[in-house]
């Protein structure tokens, strides 16, 4: 896999004996580490350049210089030295059209900033609060991908209170840089941010705000907050004069899913409609009308649907293998990345798309055995996918899955009744319906019946800017919401078991 700008660093002999990827996180860099710093994934890798380094577990092993070698593995060296690391990819332009100011719009007197805290990625908007109009918008990856890909290895890491301080500053951080870029971008730079509104999963709500989310990672998961916060911005370190995190509806169901319900009038829609919610958890939601209850549910569906948990992997960053067709001669497959250059990785919508192509050419067995071992992508060899590869996408698409079947049960339906299924997300608006119902992600009854809808959190975000009543719906809708647990059912796990093979 391509490597990215790399980024140097000393390290004093006064780090002698602590964990490298420990050291580097708290002084402020970031460092891909997926698994947490589990020693799982192997995507947290530093060079040595110059120094004593040794292995963790065998401190009498010096790391030679110009070897590659995962930080969670290194201790420093009692003389400190030098290493490279991978600078953090930026994440790719948005795939929405991009918002630009009108060349005749008068310079905006109050201004506010729409943000959504994805696990993956962040993205915001800059907002006109006179006229209601969105000026611009921007994405990076979140960099608080050093303390794991996933919500649950976030949540174990902010058990400390030194590591939810990071997470929290990292996470202020980032939205205050973001919204400078979007100021200069609009010619307002230094212009005050009146209003910032942040949605996101319980948990990085709760991170933002530096609210410890440990009651999030435990039955009975209960979180710390649910209710609408408004906040000062100089209480969590983000340059607006007030912070407004609007309401969740439980553990599992965040303000960023509600903003999307919002976003995307789920809540008034006639016919019966499926809202699914893309990424490391597959936050999910039912209106079955003439029924004014709403029932969601979350899948634990893990960061194989974010490439983080792919060996090859990769978010939407430029370079990412997004889409994938067969080949003109229909002897190979033929690829497409965002941005158009050369492959760095695959996320997960360029996944979901190869293995429906190797399903079809039974290069893949229904059980998701892989005879060859592992598949080449591109004509490097770089970009492979290997036989785990295609287990944890089992994994998340089982997943997935059985929370919509799990769904469609509590409310006496079969998935014949849906009438419209809106996929949201950075996965929904690039994913390709047919591969997710030839990979048995989506069931087969909901062809002809997708739509993408793009990042609904984030224009959730924008509407409560523009519309001074939007908060108090969501607050609304929070209310309407019915969970139906996941967690220690028997019924999700026996349908998570007969979702794992392929159709």
């Amino acid at each position: 896999m391509a490597t990215h700008d790399a980024t140097e660093t000393l390290v004093p002999p006064g780090a002698a004996g602590e964990n490298l990827l420990d050291f580097l996180r708290s002084h402020g860099a970031t460092v891909q580490a997926p698994c947490g710093g589990r020693g799982k994934c192997g995507k947290c890798k530093v060079t040595i350049l110059s120094g004593d380094f040794h292995l963790a577990g065998q401190p009498r092993a010096i790391i030679p210089p110009g070897m590659a070698v995962p930080a969670c593995r290194v201790l420093c060296g009692a003389a400190g030295g030098v290493i490279s690391t991978a600078a953090l990819p930026a994440a790719a332009a948005s795939p929405e059209p991009p918002l630009t100011p009108s060349a005749a719009a008068p310079t905006p007197r109050r201004l506010g900033v729409a943000f959504d805290i994805g696990t993956t990625t962040l993205a915001a908007a800059l907002v006109d609060l006179d006229r209601g109009a969105a000026l611009a918008e921007t994405s990076r990856l979140n960099p608080q991908a050093g303390f794991g890909a996933d919500v649950m290895s976030r949540v174990s890491a902010a058990a400390s209170p030194t590591a939810l301080a990071e997470m929290q500053r990292l996470a202020a951080s980032a939205a205050t840089e973001m919204a400078e870029v979007l100021l200069a971008e609009v010619g307002a730079g230094g212009q005050s941010i009146e209003r910032l509104v942040a949605v996101g999963n319980p948990a990085m709500a709760h991170i933002f705000c530096g609210v410890s989310p440990e009651g999030l990672g435990k039955h009975p998961f209960t979180p710390a907050f649910t209710a609408t916060r408004r906040l000062d911005g100089r209480e969590i370190g983000v340059p607006a004069g007030e912070v407004v995190i609007p309401a969740s509806a439980s553990a599992f169901i965040g303000s960023d899913v509600l903003a999307g319900f919002f976003a995307t009038g789920l809540a008034g829609r006639t016919a019966t409609t499926l809202f699914i919610d893309l990424g490391t958890n597959g936050e999910m939601a039912l209106v079955a009308p003439p029924s004014q209850t709403i029932l969601t549910a979350s899948a634990a569906a893990g960061p194989a649907l974010e490439g983080a948990s792919i060996s090859c992997g990769a978010g939407g960053i430029a370079g990412a293998v997004f889409s994938a067709s067969r080949s003109e001669d229909g002897q190979g497959i033929s690829f497409r990345t965002i941005g158009g250059g050369p492959p760095v990785g695959i996320c997960g919508s360029g996944l979901l798309d190869i293995l429906a192509l190797l399903l079809d050419a039974g290069a893949v067995k229904r059980d998701g055995y892989l005879p060859c071992g592992a598949f080449t992508v591109d004509p490097s060899g770089k970009i492979a996918i290997s036989q785990k590869d295609v287990r944890e996408f089992q994994l998340a698409k089982a997943a997935v899955r059985a929370g919509i079947e799990m769904l469609l049960e509590t409310a006496d339906l079969s998935a014949e009744a849906v009438s419209s299924v809106l996929l949201a997300g950075g996965l929904g608006r690039w994913i390709n319906p047919d591969a997710a119902l030839a990979t048995g992600l989506l069931p087969r009854e909901f062809a002809g019946k997708c739509e993408a809808v793009g990042n609904t959190a984030l224009a959730g975000a924008v509407a409560c800017l523009r519309d001074g009543g939007a908060v108090g719906e969501i607050e609304r809708l929070a209310a309407r919401c019915e969970n139906v647990s996941l967690a220690g059912s028997d019924a999700f796990a026996q349908r998570f078991v007969a979702a794992m093979p392929f159709p």
